[in-house]
């Protein structure tokens, strides 16, 4: 599996390390000689190991720990979708619209008639579920109209018909208008009707 360069540079692709004994002793000797204390592998091991089953190097071993490392990125994304949705709600609990105060104070007003007794539980019920959805479409209705009158209405209306006899007439009316005018353009023939 590796290339010709690889094996001539030495370079190790799957980072095998060897588990001869002469190797390990080198290099603790090397650390002892330098002062650091010696690093024991015993509870990684005992950790990546799992239930007092010996660790495997080979393909079973590295299975699980696949399986594990999954399992641990799967935790970690859930605890981050958590933790997002606990942000998402901690910041759009502290926000209301003015809408929302409007309908607030509406229950709260219909609430004190109810408590006067101008109205019975019955009539309560009807009106509140009759005004919530005509109340929704007249909304609706109105917030639909005034998108669309923005929309038609966002520059500069001039209300008047300009006949440009040339391209170069075109280009110079054009180049007086504001870049946000609206500029309709009617080609035609006098003899077409």
């Amino acid at each position: 599996m590796t290339t010709l360069d690889d094996k001539l540079l030495g370079e190790k692709l799957q980072y095998y390390y060897s588990t001869s004994e002469d190797e390990d002793s080198d290099h603790e000797d090397k650390d002892r000689g330098r002062g650091a204390p010696a690093i024991s592998s015993t509870p990684a091991e005992a950790e990546l190991a799992g239930e007092g089953i010996s660790i495997n190097t080979g393909p079973k071993g590295v299975i699980n720990d696949w399986r594990r490392f999954k399992q641990l990125e799967t935790e970690q994304r859930e605890e981050q979708c958590r933790e997002m949705e606990r942000l998402i709600k901690k910041l759009s609990m502290s926000c209301r619209s003015h809408l929302d105060e409007e309908e607030e104070q509406q229950k709260q007003k219909d609430l004190q008639e109810k408590i006067s007794g101008k109205m019975t539980l019955k009539e309560f019920g009807t009106k509140d579920k009759n005004l919530d959805d005509e109340e929704f479409l007249q909304q609706y209705r109105k917030q639909r109209m005034e998108e669309m009158r923005q929309q038609f209405h966002k520059g500069p209306q001039f209300k008047q018909v300009f006949e440009i006899p040339s391209g170069e007439g075109f280009l110079d009316m054009i180049d007086k208008e504001q870049k946000s005018t609206l500029i309709m353009v009617h080609i035609y023939e006098d003899g077409v009707p």
